[in-house]
């Protein structure tokens, strides 16, 4: 078997240390490595390299040459930049196989004669990770020669090559022709020669010898996650069809091959090798397709890319194989059938004609492989039926564990557990002899290096005793955070560990420095006071130990502290289990959990953490106000908020916006639309205009909307025309009960608030969008979308192009309050040193007030070399200068945009359309009235149309958008800026106090492109005999009877 780390390699060294560590007893013969390219070397292309070997970790061993113990000594070839280099490459040099048992570290140390090793600089993954091993990402690069200096971490660029064995193989090593280390025979038949492979031109299967192990190793259970299929591969065959030469006639040569295989036992593809007549390097890529080729002959997006590299023909007659670790393995399940095409983009690769399409041309015990077909380049340039594949494949066949009966849990009693800490501490690397169980904390952080440490009692589960849970439903571990950090720390779970929190300290502990357990994955950024859970259900598989130890560490700065079990509250380490079992079989349990009958639990949204409500300042301004009812600047008060100028900026306007009508408004938005007064006002539904705006970067689109994260919305604004002739042209909407010649009119700007402002007959919705356009009149149009977080339909895409957007926002003030941060700590810093070295009066201390670094004093020092320090990444582009004013101007400006156009012609499709049918408006009938706005200073003539069906969001982007409003940090004074109140910034309903409320519905008017699908242009209402109707998407409105 072989595994890899990655090949996007970013440096050079001479040697490079890492370490592994072994699932499963394994003998391992060999290495890749990814070196320079062959020019590069000194004396080339071949190079000397020496593989040292120790038992354990290679951390503190980096320059101790007595340590480790050589295993190879090679001359090897690059076989290119970020490719993976085999060593040994030569019989000569083979050596004996290294045996690792099960669950034992081992170090490696490749050293070169000079730079030649290539490696990647950010340790971004800590484990590689597949069945068999763990590769260490956290290696270190090393200069030439033992006392040399080491960089660390570094990711080592390579892989293994070794064979699962439960005891040491007391057996020589050989080469396979394409440059792998393999196995030589045993007392098994051979079936791969030690030369070049011979391979049968007759029309039918040709058996190539392989390696293999003498006898099949057994499965060793994992708890850990692992890719499918899980279990031991058990033998390890080469399949062909026929390699023809030149000689062979007709010589029929295609750009590509498509043909079917199909598995008569479980088998996974690790090997394939084709047909071609050039022997220089070729473009290559390896598409598969479960179920065949068939139906997909023209259609590349019905196929899934595997690999596409480069390769070096061997010639016609012989086999080019794919490189090994090219691509993922394939997966061929017992009697699938699995379609494959190789293509090229010339007409390189040999096939045989064919007599039958579909028809079965070779087959073996495990394989059966089908007549194709000849494809051209590109993909639908035609088809050539009736082909053979030249080729080969490299199979192992594999045991698939059948899946555990599903266990109706209708029939069984389902209960929920929650099982506490039963000791927990945290161990720190510099501090010695110290223990830190009693503490209210666990500290996880890199520097110094602490981790935390939590034992849980599961023996009222666990699988050796007679009263088991029939089946693990889920297992939740929940963690409280106490502060914040951008890094939460790499959990790990440790099967039968065992901890004293009042005597295990980093010195006497086994989990201090090397991790015995199983990585079940990581936390990223992490917010104080709340609780984060990971799923770790993979872990109660099989066997339940009768302890968990679950183990979290860091390698960087910023640690974090989640709470102890001291003193917790019901806020401590926790692991949720949720479990089925019969009470007639299982008394133990239940005695403890109960025999009533069990009742379904509703369904449930998947849990969001909790935002603290918003604390109001001490001296807030005139414009500033809140949502929560019980505060002194809640809704209830709004009516002494002062305007905050935003509308002013609006030439068209024409509305009072300096009176604040948020006490004694008429028509105050936003309303409970349920009820309506009138008929429907509108005869067309509301025309959009996607406009020239996009949301990409500045090379990609013409012009860009500025986003703003406020303290009650997410607002996206465009900038204001002064004449319709005026670039680039923002959205707009032409609305039916528009005015006379009105036009279509200009989108201002988006808001987003989470949960809804306006209800439909009481119903809330998760948030809402708001789009506000400046009608010619000067009156404000605005049409509002529900929203609706629901996993059922997947994540809008359309819409999360508006949620990235908004991060980068996000991001880049956080940036901007760190950078202050680390100013102001290094000014008083600065001052400190200052003062104690003049006179030894703390000045720093008199600068900042006589108390520590605060918000206060950071809005206290200069900005302008901070503020300097951020691009203007989200200016308006035209924002800097004047429109222009002339004729003579605005034709410049329309010529000018129009060559934009089309130098960005080819990404149209970033533009963003905040009307886009089907993602963002699913529907053009709606409810309408004559309202406000929803904040102060409130004014009124603002004409609402609210869509009668909510658009559909992903409950992972519901998150994303509450976190950019509510953990939204503001850049000067690094304070959060959100004032929301019960996790929602939306105005309470406001009462109906008079005024036309109607509802255009589909009896009213017929989309456009129902006219057009029935060809009647001028139609208004639908009507039955209107055909074509009835095949266009329709959603039902919310409440349609109403």
């Amino acid at each position: 078997d072989q595994f890899s780390t990655v090949y996007t390699s970013t440096q050079s060294s001479a040697g490079f240390m890492f370490d592994i560590k072994a699932k499963n007893a394994m003998s391992v013969f060999g290495l890749d490595v990814n070196l320079v390219p062959p020019s590069i070397i000194r004396g080339g292309p071949e190079t000397r390299v020496v593989v040292y070997t120790k038992e354990g970790t290679f951390k503190g061993h980096e320059r101790d040459e007595s340590a480790w113990e050589p295993w190879i000594d090679a001359t090897v070839e690059s076989y290119g930049l970020d490719k993976p280099t085999p060593i040994p490459q030569r019989d000569e040099d083979a050596a004996r196989p290294l045996f690792v048992p099960s669950r034992e570290k081992r170090a490696f140390y490749v050293a070169f004669e000079g730079p030649y090793l290539r490696y990647h600089t950010d340790a971004d993954k800590w484990y590689y990770i597949n069945r068999d091993v763990i590769i260490y990402g956290n290696g270190a690069a090393k200069r030439k020669g033992w006392g040399g200096g080491s960089l660390s971490p570094r990711t080592f660029n390579g892989g293994l090559h070794y064979y699962v064995s439960e005891r040491e193989l007391d057996l020589p090593v050989q080469l396979l022709p394409e440059g792998v280390v393999s196995q030589s025979p045993t007392e098994r038949p051979t079936r791969r020669p030690t030369a070049s492979p011979t391979v049968s031109m007759e029309p039918t299967a040709t058996t190539m010898p392989t390696p293999g192990p003498t006898g099949s190793p057994t499965e060793s259970p994992t708890p850990g996650p692992s890719r499918s299929p899980t279990a031991r591969p058990i033998d390890h065959d080469m399949f062909a069809t026929r390699f023809e030469d030149a000689e062979t006639k007709p010589v029929l040569v295609y750009a590509g091959s498509m043909f079917d295989l199909k598995g008569r036992d479980d088998i996974e593809i690790q090997k394939i090798a084709f047909n071609t007549y050039l022997t220089r390097e070729m473009e290559v890529q390896l598409y598969i397709r479960e179920g065949g080729y068939s139906g997909a002959e023209e259609d590349i997006d019905q196929w899934t890319l595997r690999a596409s590299i480069t390769v070096t023909g061997q010639g016609m007659g012989r086999p080019t194989y794919f490189p090994v670790g090219s691509f993922e393995p394939v997966l061929v399940r017992k009697q699938q059938k699995m379609g494959f095409y190789i293509a090229t983009d010339g007409p390189y690769i040999r096939a045989t004609k064919g007599n039958m399409e579909g028809k079965p041309h070779a087959a073996n015990k495990d394989v059966v492989i089908y007549q194709g077909v000849g494809k051209r380049h590109p993909i639908t340039s035609g088809t050539v039926p009736a082909r053979i594949f030249n080729g080969a494949f490299g199979y192992y066949k594999v045991d698939i564990p059948t899946p555990s009966p599903t266990i109706n849990t209708g029939d069984l009693f389902v209960r929920n557990a929650t099982f506490n800490a039963v000791e927990d501490t945290y161990i720190m690397k510099d501090v010695r002899g110290s223990t830190f169980g009693r503490k209210a904390q666990l500290k996880v952080d890199g520097s110094p290096e602490s981790v935390a440490l939590m034992k849980f009692d599961m023996s009222v589960l666990n699988g050796n005793t007679r009263d088991e849970p029939d089946q693990i439903l889920s297992a939740v571990l929940r963690l409280y955070s106490m502060t914040e950090s951008d890094f939460g720390g790499y959990v790990s779970i440790i099967p039968d560990g065992d901890i004293n929190e009042d005597r295990t300290t980093w010195h006497n502990s086994p989990y201090a420095e090397d991790d015995l357990g199983i990585p079940v994955g990581e936390f990223r950024w992490i917010w104080p006071n709340k609780f984060y859970e990971m799923d770790i259900t993979h872990a109660f598989r099989g066997r339940i130990p009768k302890t968990f130890l679950i183990r979290i560490s860091s390698d960087r700065n910023n640690g974090v502290m989640y709470r102890s079990s001291v003193g917790a509250q019901g806020n401590g380490p926790q692991i949720a289990v949720k479990f089925a079992y019969e009470p007639d079989t299982n008394k133990a349990l239940a005695k403890m959990f109960g025999s009533d009958p069990p009742t379904p639990a509703p369904t449930q949204r998947p849990t969001i953490p909790e935002w603290e409500n918003h604390k109001t300042p001490s001296n807030p301004g005139r414009t500033y106000f809140n949502y929560n009812p019980r505060s002194s600047w809640g809704p209830e008060r709004w009516n002494r908020v002062a305007p905050d100028g935003y509308y002013d900026r609006l030439n068209k306007l024409k509305t009072d916006t300096g009176r604040n009508k948020c006490g004694d408004g008429r028509r105050q938005s936003p309303r409970n639309l349920c009820r309506t007064s009138d008929a429907c006002l509108e005869f067309h539904e509301t025309r959009n205009r996607a406009g020239q705006y996009g949301l990409g970067s500045r090379d990609e689109t013409i012009a860009r909307p500025t986003p703003h994260i406020m303290h009650n919305k997410l607002r996206l604004s465009y900038k204001e025309r002064r004449s319709e002739f005026e670039e680039p042209i923002p959205p707009g909407a032409d609305f039916a009960r528009n005015g006379l010649n009105s036009g279509v009119q200009d989108l201002v700007h988006v808001d987003l608030k989470v949960r809804s402002e306006h209800t439909l007959c009481g119903k809330q919705y998760d948030g809402e969008m708001q789009l506000y356009f400046l009608h010619n009149y000067g009156n404000l149009e605005a049409v509002s979308i529900l929203i609706d977080a629901d996993d059922g339909e997947g994540p809008n895409e359309h819409f999360q192009l508006l949620l990235d957007f908004f991060q980068k926002k996000f991001d880049a003030d956080k940036r901007l309050c760190e950078k202050r941060r680390q100013r102001a700590r290094a000014l008083f810093a600065d001052g400190d040193r200052r003062s104690r070295n003049d006179d030894g009066e703390d000045s720093a201390k008199r600068l900042r007030g006589g108390s520590t670094s605060s918000s206060a004093d950071l809005e206290a020092l200069p900005t302008d070399d901070v503020e300097a320090e951020e691009d203007d990444e989200f200016q308006h582009e035209d924002e800097a200068s004047e429109a222009p004013s002339s004729l003579a101007g605005i034709l410049y400006q329309k010529i000018q945009h129009r060559l934009l156009s089309l130098v960005h012609r080819q990404t149209k499709e970033l533009r963003w359309d905040p009307l886009k049918p089907w993602d963002i408006y699913k529907s053009v009938h709606f409810w309408a009235y004559s309202g406000s706005t929803t904040e102060p200073p409130c004014f009124e003539d603002v004409k609402w149309r609210i869509v009668d069906v909510p658009m559909t969001i992903s409950m992972v982007q519901y998150y994303q958008l509450k976190r950019l409003m509510f953990d939204h940090v503001d850049p000067t004074s690094c304070r959060k800026t959100s004032t929301h109140f019960d996790e929602s910034n939306a105005r309470p309903v406001q009462p109906y106090r008079g005024g036309a409320t109607y509802r255009c519905r589909r009896s009213d008017y017929a989309s456009d492109q129902e006219r057009t699908a029935s060809g009647r242009r001028r139609g208004f209402v639908l009507e039955s005999k209107w055909r074509g109707v009835d095949m266009l998407p329709y959603v039902t409105p919310e409440f349609p009877d109403v």
